[in-house]
Order: structure tokens, then C-alpha cells, then sequence
């Protein structure tokens, strides 16, 4: 129930952190999910949407396809904050179905038994998985927070600002009563 400033300089961070703060609307969410899995079934373009140096090392071109055609799904949602809940899931998938090996945050390709093994999946089935258990976590966040009073009209009552920023660089005059970092990852010094 506390306002909020936040700054990240990791852009999935900021984004998260916006889909956290809602609006609250499962209905209408759960429902935009019932289209945009249709528009992803539906979709029969093999056109790419990302291109970048050594996309078929990290990605098969199945995945790629379907990758794309989430990506195209998505883009059509009329709703931003729709979107920006359907984007985490889609990290997530695209982290899942690459070719990097997941127990590391370094990009490592996987071996190639792994790799010929990986050849049926199916990103758009993991995205569909991903985006059933994040409508159900988002419904009972929901629940939560209006059990808790914070929630009026939809929407989170406090003033909350998520930026992508460097807080090092931040010329914000906020007086904060509590100020979270983080350490270093990995090795990192």
C-alpha cells in the first residue's frame, strides 16, 4: 500500500514492474488472452520479425516462426497495458525455447544432443503455458491487493513511477523512506 519510485536500467525490470502495478482487470485480460492465442493459431506467415547477427545459432527456425508470430499477435492488442503483460510471457517463452542453456544468465549454447532434442518445441505451446499461469498469478494478485484495500477503480491507489533510468544519473528530489539496490550479479565486480 506504499508509493513507489523505481528506477531500473534493465528495460524487463521497468517493464515487469509496470505490469505489477495493473490495471486489475482479469476479465477483460483473461478474455484479450482468448484472442490473442486465436490470432497466434490463426496466423500462417513465416515472415520473420527480429532479425539480429547469429539468430539461427540461438533459435531454430521453427522457433523463430512461431516466436514471430506471438510477436505479430501482440503487436495488435489495442491495449498497452495488455501488451505489456502479454511481452513478459513472451521473454519468457523466448528465453525457454532458445537454444541458450537456462542455468546460467551468460549465453551459452546448449550441446548438441540438447539442440537435436529441442527440434519439436513448440514456443507457441510454452507461451500459451506461460500466459494460463501468469492470467491465474495476476488474478490472485488482484485479489490480494483489493483484500488489502489498494485498489480503487482498477487500479493501484498510491503513486507509483517505474522509469528506466540509472538511479547513479537521477536528478530526482524524492524523499524516499527506504532505498533498495541490488549487488553485482554474477561476476561482476
Amino acid at each position: 500500500g506504499l508509493g513507489f519510485l523505481g528506477m531500473d536500467v534493465n528495460p524487463l525490470a521497468v517493464l515487469l514492474c509496470k505490469v505489477r502495478l495493473g490495471p486489475f482487470r482479469a476479465e477483460l485480460l483473461d478474455e484479450r488472452s482468448d484472442y490473442l492465442i486465436d490470432a497466434i493459431e490463426t496466423d500462417a506467415s513465416s515472415a520473420t520479425e527480429a532479425k539480429f547477427p547469429n539468430i539461427n545459432k540461438w533459435f531454430s527456425r521453427k522457433a523463430i516462426r512461431e516466436l514471430s508470430r506471438i510477436r505479430r499477435a501482440i503487436r495488435s492488442e489495442p491495449s498497452i497495458w495488455c501488451r505489456r503483460f502479454f511481452w513478459v510471457c513472451l521473454a519468457e517463452t523466448a528465453r525457454l525455447s532458445s537454444n541458450s542453456r537456462t542455468s546460467t544468465f551468460k549465453l551459452h549454447v546448449r550441446d548438441s544432443k540438447d539442440l537435436h532434442e529441442r527440434r519439436s518445441l513448440s514456443p507457441a505451446l510454452i507461451f500459451e503455458q506461460i500466459l494460463t499461469r501468469n492470467v491465474q498469478r495476476y488474478t490472485e494478485f488482484a485479489e490480494v491487493l483489493e483484500a488489502s484495500n489498494v485498489i480503487r477503480r482498477g487500479c493501484f491507489s498510491k503513486h507509483v513511477s517505474i522509469r528506466l533510468a540509472d538511479n547513479r544519473t537521477c536528478k530526482e528530489d524524492a524523499i524516499c523512506d527506504l532505498l533498495i539496490t541490488s549487488p553485482p550479479y554474477g561476476d561482476n565486480h
